[in-house]
């Protein structure tokens, strides 16, 4: 029995079920929020919160995980371990420096990062905020030491206790203050089990070369995430810009620029492991590559030209009439789909082929503003969106083409080319039918 259970509890199926887990809880709580008698500033207060820890963790947490993937299973066994304790100190390090700013430079530090002059429950959010971070390595950490069903009890309880955390104090008459400090406490607890993993797994001895290597691998991953945030930052700006500070189409833009939960936990789970299995050998993943993406394309592909076929009556009666104005904007992020299941990136990754990610999220970046610019004057709110398809569109081919004239590596060696192309023309067909015939 316990031999069955390993081999059904593989690396890939719980990491891919620990992302859907992480986003289908935070789909769950919005959701249930808006039932609760928190009420709209108790709800703002707390998504202020939890919108600061992503402003202070993007720009630099995706990019040094993605190069510790790639660096980690390079190494031999003594130095893995090393490097592992080095990693857990640097997060607590980069999180105390970036929390000590809030707290020292409130003034100039909140404004930069969330655009807010202040933030809610200031003391216990600060405190949520340094323990919460470095926790965001722990998942990464079990993949390197390939340990499933140790990140399967962590994913469940970490997720079922952040769950209850919230909607416990929610529907029992407490305020969002009451939430944060729920969900510092929930941190506290996961900052030390992420300092078990180091004291059982690690071995702290400070290599410079090390972290160099480490550093190395990361820059151009950092650069690329901060990149591919700001593009994020912009479509709010270039709302705000348009429609004169409209907060009622604001709110259309936020409720309709919305990808699908499943698909973005689906995609970002094949990436790190990818991006794991590329630094072994390129050549041998490749087919794996093509093989799971082509599993993914059809699972997600059609699920998403279902619902694109039918949004025009369940979008409706999930949120109400009043974002009906939404559905144009939501039907053409659904088309992000398209690019998502291309997985180049990990594969250039892994031929140590990084300064093509800057170039293609700079060119990614100005492309999406320069259409901005262009569409919305004409489409309004779906401009915004359309830009974003063909900017997320033009760093693919980007990848494609370099991979290719570099690196001989055809398209076809890591994606279903005719597969993709048959879902991919019928979702566009079914975004046109939806779009020119409402």
């Amino acid at each position: 029995m316990k031999l069955q259970i390993h081999h059904f509890l593989t690396l890939p199926r719980v990491y891919l079920f620990y992302q859907l887990l992480r986003q289908g809880t935070m789909l769950l709580i919005a959701i249930l929020l808006a039932k609760s008698q928190l009420g709209t500033l108790g709800i703002g207060q707390y998504e202020q919160v939890w919108f600061m820890g992503g402003a202070l963790s993007f720009f630099w947490m995706i990019g040094l995980q993605q190069g510790l993937l790639n660096q980690y299973p390079r190494l031999p066994a003594v130095e893995q371990a090393s490097l592992l304790s080095m990693a857990v100190a640097v997060y607590f390090a980069i999180s105390a420096i970036l929390v000590g700013a809030i707290v020292w430079l409130p003034g100039v530090v909140l404004p930069l990062f969330s655009g807010q002059a202040s933030l809610p429950f200031f003391q216990v959010s600060a405190w949520f905020l340094l323990l919460y971070l470095p926790t965001l390595l722990t998942d990464t950490l079990y993949v390197l030491l390939h340990r499933p069903i140790e990140l399967l009890v962590y994913g469940l309880l970490s997720f079922g206790l952040q769950l209850l955390l919230v909607l416990w104090p929610a529907y029992a008459g407490g305020g969002a203050a009451s939430i944060v400090t729920g969900l510092m406490w929930l941190s506290a607890a996961k900052a030390l089990w992420l300092l078990g993993l180091a004291w059982r797994f690690g071995n702290l001895r400070w290599n410079w070369a090390q972290l160099r290597g480490w550093w190395d691998a990361s820059f151009y991953l950092m650069v690329y995430s901060a990149i591919g945030g700001y593009i994020t930052v912009f479509n709010a700006w270039m709302v705000n810009w348009q429609y004169a500070g409209d907060e009622r189409q604001f709110a259309l833009f936020r409720y309709g620029a919305r990808e699908l939960p499943i698909s973005l936990a689906l995609v970002s789970g094949l990436n790190a492991l990818f991006l794991q299995k590329v630094a072994g050998n390129v050549q041998l993943a490749l087919p794996d590559i093509r093989l799971r993406s082509t599993r993914l394309m059809n699972f997600l592909m059609p699920f998403t030209l279902v619902l694109m076929l039918t949004s025009r009556w369940w979008f409706v009666a999930l949120f109400s009439r009043e974002f009906i104005a939404s559905l144009p904007v939501f039907n053409t992020f659904l088309l992000l789909v398209i690019s998502r299941v291309i997985f180049s990136f990990p594969v250039l990754n892994g031929l140590q082929d990084k300064r093509i990610a800057l170039v293609a999220a700079c060119s990614e970046a100005l492309f999406n503003v320069v259409l901005c610019f262009i569409l919305v004057p004409y489409w309004g709110l779906l401009g915004i969106a359309l830009a974003n398809f063909f900017a997320y569109g033009l760093e693919k081919v980007i990848y494609s083409i370099r991979l290719q004239r570099r690196h001989q590596v055809p398209v076809s060696a890591y994606l279903n080319v005719p597969v993709w192309a048959l879902y991919t023309l019928l979702l566009i067909l079914a975004w046109a039918a939806q779009i020119f015939w409402p």
